[in-house]
């Protein structure tokens, strides 16, 4: 989408506006998220908890380890009361959170999961093919045999496709895969890798895409942009996946603050 609204702003308010559009669009953003997105990271004092399953000296694992935490939640007493978060508050630039270099190492240390270097590299791949397509494609369109000239951006309309319905389907496969499993094997908490299948077909259809691309790119054949177009548009259907349901996964993984990562029970 970029990419055809360049095309439009340079053929009919000149290459110079296109740098001007993004100066006023990055102050008005700036100026927006300073203003309008607060600061969620927000250290609350920790209340004090007691539960009578939990009361047993470690006598009794069994009846801890079934208790709900929603129970748990739900009869934690408060010894004080919680200091609010103004919006003021909120609008800090920085606020000290402990060790600083241990909170800056942190999400590095998911690097020692195997699924985090998945998702890592199935983002940054399609990602790539993606910023590759944009580049190559209109280029290819303004010269024969197609020369589209100005238009040459309406190539990539097959990825502005791709991605909307990559990311309808995403929406409604992703928690759906979850609570169906949930329902079948009547477990009460589903681990966010369960959504991981979910992406492998929209891997290999991504993948595919951009084979595709690059053999009807190859080919000089007037109609071969038919395929150039199924083919971002089968890499941008891919690409959709990967926020809903690989960064929920690394997401779930950040270590705490003592530099452990929550590992699943199972």
């Amino acid at each position: 989408m970029l990419c055809i609204a360049g095309g439009y702003i340079a053929g009919n308010l000149g290459l110079a506006w296109i740098h001007w559009i993004n100066v006023i669009l990055s102050g008005i953003l700036l100026v927006a998220c300073f203003f309008l997105v607060p600061e969620t990271l927000y250290v609350r004092e920790v209340p004090q908890a007691t539960d009578p399953a939990l009361d047993n000296g470690g006598k009794d694992e069994d009846a801890a380890s079934s208790v709900k935490i929603e129970d748990i939640t739900r009869n934690r007493t408060t010894s004080g009361s919680y200091t609010e978060l103004t919006f003021l508050r909120s609008l800090k630039l920085y606020t000290y959170h402990g060790n600083l270099f241990q909170n800056f190492i942190s999400p590095w240390l998911t690097l020692r999961l195997p699924g985090v270097w998945l998702v890592m590299l199935w983002y940054a791949g399609l990602v790539g093919g993606v910023v590759t397509i944009s580049t190559v494609g209109p280029t290819l369109a303004a010269q024969p045999p197609y020369l589209w000239g100005n238009n040459a951006g309406l190539i990539l309309v097959g990825g502005i496709i791709g991605a909307l319905i990559g990311a309808v389907a995403t929406a409604l496969t992703a928690d759906r895969i979850v609570t169906t499993k949930k329902t079948l094997q009547g477990e009460e908490n589903m681990e966010s890798e369960a959504r991981l299948p979910i992406a492998l077909p929209g891997l290999v259809l991504a993948t595919t895409g951009l084979w595709t691309f690059g053999f009807c790119a190859q080919a000089s054949n007037p109609h071969m942009w038919i395929g150039m177009q199924f083919g971002l548009g089968m890499l941008s259907f891919g690409l959709m996946q990967a926020p809903s349901i690989g960064f929920n996964y690394v997401c779930s993984r950040i270590p705490d603050n003592n530099g452990v990562i929550p590992f699943p029970d199972s």
